[in-house]
């Protein structure tokens, strides 16, 4: 982690992986320019190049802090084994919309990072835990639980409701808008309606 970055105050630091992450979702590694990165944040070109050295290093550490940030948000919302399956579903829904409160493009932005195919952008993540961890521990909350299907069909659901939330947020970042009620609101209402259909 970047230490002189953390002595800065932190609503300059969320400024800062705030607008870095919206122009990296927005236009991806190879063009997103640190013109628009340090617009968007608000800062000079000289303050990120003194704390990241390049877009690759700023790159580096943004993927390295959002991966430790949802780990960490994801081990809070512990599960028991055996618990019903859209009861887990809505705890990770919880977590996106909190997630999405503080840092809007946080989780699209380690969806996108999982895709890039530039290699630079390859070569800035390399050593560093890949977004499989994260993704891991969703997928083993979703595997404690239980419910009246077959465990193939609800890891179907379970992919079917992550792919609607990264969808909505998408939704959210070609609107430039964040409002993590609607997005809570929505993905809780596909959730309803899933356990509804099950039901019957």
């Amino acid at each position: 982690m970047n230490t002189k970055f953390f002595d800065m105050n932190k609503s300059k630091q969320d400024r800062i992986i705030n607008g870095s992450l919206k122009i990296f979702c927005r236009y991806g590694y190879r063009h997103a320019s640190t013109d628009e990165i340090v617009a968007e944040a608000g800062i000079s070109k000289g303050l990120l190049f003194h704390y990241f050295m390049s877009k690759k290093g700023l790159y580096r550490f943004l993927y390295d802090y959002c991966a430790h940030y949802m780990a960490d948000e994801l081990r809070r919302a512990s599960v028991v084994p055996g618990e019903d399956f859209f009861e887990v579903e809505k705890k990770l829904t919880r977590v996106a919309a909190g997630i999405v409160r503080i840092y809007p493009c946080l989780p699209l932005f380690l969806v996108s990072a999982d895709l890039e195919s530039d290699p630079e952008a390859v070569e800035a993540l390399s050593g560093l835990p890949l977004l499989g961890t994260v993704r891991q521990r969703a997928e083993e909350m979703t595997a404690q639980s239980s419910g009246r299907l077959p465990a193939e069909d609800l890891q179907q659901l379970a992919a079917l409701l992550t792919n609607y939330r990264i969808g909505r947020m998408r939704d959210m970042l070609r609107r430039d808008i964040s409002d993590p009620d609607a997005l809570l609101t929505d993905c809780m209402a596909q959730i309803s309606l899933l356990e509804r259909l099950t039901l019957s």
